[in-house]
């Protein structure tokens, strides 16, 4: 199921997650988000967004195991993606900025 936005906004979500409040608050901080005018600073607002809050799941058997974020802006693309052990631990994050 997706939620579209304007400025080309869209979030995907599991069809059974009811809680509008939930996605609304990700769409708002991803508006947000796009006030950076910077792509490699854009991209790590996003991954620590995904990385908190009600976005992330931290598990030891179920949760979040990689969060990713691609930026493509003024030509630039931009990827970053952070990996999550147990209990939602960082375990890397490999980026494309140098």
């Amino acid at each position: 199921m997706a939620l579209s936005g304007d400025e080309g906004i869209e979030a995907r979500f599991d069809p059974v997650d009811t809680r509008s409040e939930r996605i609304e608050g990700a769409v708002a901080h991803v508006r947000e988000a796009m006030r950076i005018g910077d792509a490699a600073a854009l991209a790590d607002d996003l991954i620590a967004f995904l990385g908190r809050g009600s976005a992330f799941v931290a598990g030891d058997r179920y949760g979040t195991r990689s969060s990713t974020a691609i930026i493509a802006a003024g030509g630039e693309i931009v990827f970053v993606e952070r990996t999550y052990g147990r209990g939602g631990v960082v375990s890397s994050t490999t980026s494309s900025v140098p």
